[in-house]
C-alpha cells in the first residue's frame, strides 16, 4: 500500500504545472444563470449617484473656470478643457463610485470618445476615492490619469486639478 501512495505522489509531482498561470484553478468555471440579464442594483443608491454625477461635473466646470481654462461638454464627454489653440487639452470622465464596472465604463468612455481628436488629449478619470496601485498602473498603460475629488460643504473640490493641468 505504501508503494502505491508513493507512486501516486510521484505522478502528481510529474504532472505539476510549470507556470503560475497554469496553476490557477478553474474548478468553479461555469455559466452562472443568476448573472445573466439585467444587473441587480440598489435603486436609491443609483439615483443618488446619478444626481451626484451632474453636481461633480458642474463643480469641475467651475474649478476650470476659476483656473481660466476654456471648457465644454457634449453628449459623449462629461467635460473637456480646451487650450489656447482651441484644441482639446484634457477630457474628463466623472464617476461617482469606484466599483470595477464604473471604472471600466469610465476608461472605455475616455478611450472611445477621444479617438477623433487630431491631437490626443489627456484622458482624466475623476473619482471619489483613490484606486489601488494595480488598477492605477493598468489605467496608466492606457494613458488614463486619475483625479480624486472630495466633498466639502456639498460641493465637489478637486485638490490636484491645477497641478494636473500644469503638466
Amino acid at each position: 500500500m505504501s508503494q502505491f501512495v508513493n507512486k501516486i505522489d510521484k505522478i502528481k509531482d510529474l504532472a505539476a504545472p510549470r507556470s503560475a498561470q497554469v496553476e490557477m484553478g478553474f474548478d468553479d468555471l461555469r455559466l452562472r444563470e443568476e448573472l445573466l440579464g439585467m444587473r441587480h442594483c440598489e435603486l436609491m443608491r443609483d439615483m443618488a449617484s446619478e444626481c451626484d454625477h451632474g453636481l461633480v461635473i458642474r463643480d469641475l466646470a467651475a474649478a476650470l473656470k476659476e483656473l481660466r481654462w476654456k471648457f465644454g461638454n457634449d453628449g459623449l464627454r462629461d467635460l473637456m478643457a480646451v487650450d489656447k489653440d482651441g484644441q482639446a487639452a484634457a477630457v474628463f470622465q466623472v464617476k461617482t463610485n469606484n466599483l470595477p464596472k464604473s471604472i471600466q465604463e469610465g476608461a472605455t468612455q475616455l478611450l472611445v470618445n477621444s479617438l477623433h481628436f487630431p491631437r490626443p488629449p489627456r484622458l482624466i478619470l475623476a473619482l471619489p476615492e483613490p484606486l489601488d496601485a494595480a488598477m492605477t498602473a493598468k489605467l496608466r498603460r492606457l494613458h488614463i490619469e486619475t483625479m480624486i475629488y472630495a466633498w466639502r460643504d456639498n460641493q465637489a473640490v478637486f485638490p490636484s486639478l491645477e497641478s494636473l493641468l500644469a503638466k
